[in-house]
């Protein structure tokens, strides 16, 4: 079977030559076969300048003595090649002895497989318990980001059986296990660079370690429920069930009012860079869409004044299309790329999520948004001022749909049916919190 194997940095600005980009990109590898496509994240993350393409060889390779990352952990460029190396032998084993193309299902499965695969000479802890992990990994009902989230939740767990030199079974992890993981992840550390002087930071905040566990849980009942629809009679302890979870604490939404958006949107950016970055911004506020189903968009969501879309996060838990009329400015930022040759089929210019971030805080401080809030230490757990433009992300955007619609006296329902939100969800309370702030401060004006 003819196919051909590729990787990449994904979202690379081209406008930026590599020497001069000091942003750490993930690395994917494409394979190409039968007309189809898969797209699979090696787990590497690296600068562009490391990442070069051999004329000798004719492959991708990382530059000798580069540097990349897998998760915090600086790897060298010796072992990414290897990798590199591994997938294109796991390809090519695959794809050479089939004559009737592989589900994308079964492609990256055998990528997973040869990633996570331990050297020869490595012993292998506990194979049934992280097989099944694994498997859980792979053929959970979620979207493509909880599914990361569920793997890093099991890197974690996996860091913390090495770290107490264990060896992990269903038969012993019980709620003592999971104090005190969570104490290690609350407590895990590493070194930074800040202003020339190295500092050691924590991790993780209250919030983070609470996310992780839920993973872990939603694990834990994911195999219970296994055995049971399997009828195995095996008995399965359930760790959770003596433990209690710590909930998430918030503070209150921080977004743009009606006049700061349209502050932003009248601003007219020195640079076509800072200029795009706002009409993807505005766009955001004004269809309640996250970052990643913006970046997935084609020309063909739109039609006749309606955007319409599935969002990524419920994918696999629940198919609800969004439907979400444009406004007037909407559609004028729409025309401005209509014709946009390089973007083909998509239906805004998006950037990677680090770099769009980075140049929202440069956009917004330019734009003379620097309102003071409250914004909380994600490890602390304090409330901390910041000016407006500190706190931009692209997610500000969805919460400025949210906000200014709610402030409006929009209803919940009406205001969940365009953002994805379900029903009762507590993420409104916080909004009700913000009005009744601002019809005090309002009243206080009399």
């Amino acid at each position: 079977m003819k196919y051909n194997v590729k990787f990449f940095l994904d979202g690379v600005d081209k406008s930026i030559e590599a020497h001069n980009d000091p942003a750490i990109y993930p690395l994917y590898i494409t394979i190409t076969y039968s007309g189809d496509r898969v797209r699979f994240f090696t787990g590497y993350r690296l600068e562009r300048k490391y990442f070069l393409f051999s004329e000798e060889t004719g492959l991708h390779m990382i530059k000798k003595n580069g540097v990349g990352y897998k998760g915090e952990q600086k790897i060298k460029y010796n072992e990414i090649n290897s990798k590199m190396e591994t997938l294109r032998e796991c390809v090519k084993s695959l794809l050479n002895q089939v004559s009737i193309a592989p589900e994308k299902t079964v492609i990256k499965k055998s990528l997973s497989d040869c990633l996570n695969k331990a050297p020869r000479n490595a012993k292998r802890i506990n194979n049934e318990f992280w097989d099944i992990f694994e498997r859980y990994c792979i053929e959970a009902k979620v979207s493509d980001l909880r599914r990361k989230q569920l793997r890093s939740c099991m890197n974690s767990f996996k860091n913390y059986e090495i770290k107490i030199k264990g060896q992990f079974s269903f038969k012993n992890v019980n709620a003592n296990t999971i104090k005190m993981f969570e104490q290690y992840l609350l407590a895990e550390t590493k070194e930074v660079l800040r202003n020339g002087k190295k500092e050691i930071i924590v991790l993780r905040g209250q919030n983070h370690v609470t996310g992780i566990l839920k993973r872990l849980r939603a694990f834990f009942n994911w195999v219970i429920l296994d055995a049971k629809q399997r009828q195995t009679g095996e008995y399965i302890p359930y760790p959770f069930e003596d433990f209690s979870i710590t909930k998430e604490v918030y503070s209150d939404p921080i977004f743009l009012n009606k006049e700061e958006r349209d502050q932003l949107y009248a601003f007219d950016p020195e640079c076509d860079r800072l200029r795009r970055v706002r009409d993807t911004f505005i766009f955001q506020c004004l269809v309640g869409c996250r970052i990643g189903d913006l970046a997935r968009l084609e020309k063909k969501n739109v039609y006749e004044g309606v955007l319409r879309y599935v969002p990524s996060k419920t994918q696999g838990e629940r198919l609800e299309e969004i439907d979400v009329k444009l406004n007037n400015t909407a559609k004028e930022i729409l025309e401005r790329y209509a014709n946009l040759e390089e973007l083909g089929e998509k239906l805004l210019p998006v950037i990677s999520d680090q770099r769009y971030n980075d140049y929202l805080k440069e956009l917004f401080k330019k734009a003379g948004l620097n309102r003071i809030v409250m914004k909380m230490n994600p490890t602390t757990g304090g409330m901390e001022p910041k000016h407006l433009y500190e706190v931009a992300s692209s997610h500000m955007a969805r919460r400025t749909f949210v906000g200014v619609l709610y402030c409006a006296g929009v209803k919940d329902d009406v205001i969940g049916s365009m953002s994805g939100h379900k029903e009762g969800s507590n993420s409104f309370k916080r909004y009700r919190k913000v009005t009744d702030s601002l019809k005090t401060n309002a009243i206080d004006q009399l």
